[in-house]
């Protein structure tokens, strides 16, 4: 499927695991360029190497609480 994100910005919220994971991913496979943010600095730099090493895209992590 080519949703014509190639090389776009995208950020996702939550993107430590469960859907916001998943979206994550498959934005980067589609080609997005990647802000993606969770409230554990652990959770979300591990994503990012995950996301990183399997597509190949730019990931930019960031911890951050979205609730305040």
């Amino acid at each position: 499927m080519d949703l014509g994100l190639n090389h776009k910005v995208v950020a996702v919220a939550a993107a430590s695991k469960g859907i916001g994971k998943a979206i994550a991913m498959r934005l980067a496979v589609e080609g997005a360029v990647l802000g993606i943010c969770s409230r554990s600095q652990d959770d979300i730099e591990r994503v990012a190497k995950e996301i990183q090493f399997q597509t190949g895209t730019q990931v930019l992590p960031i911890k951050a609480d979205l609730t305040q």
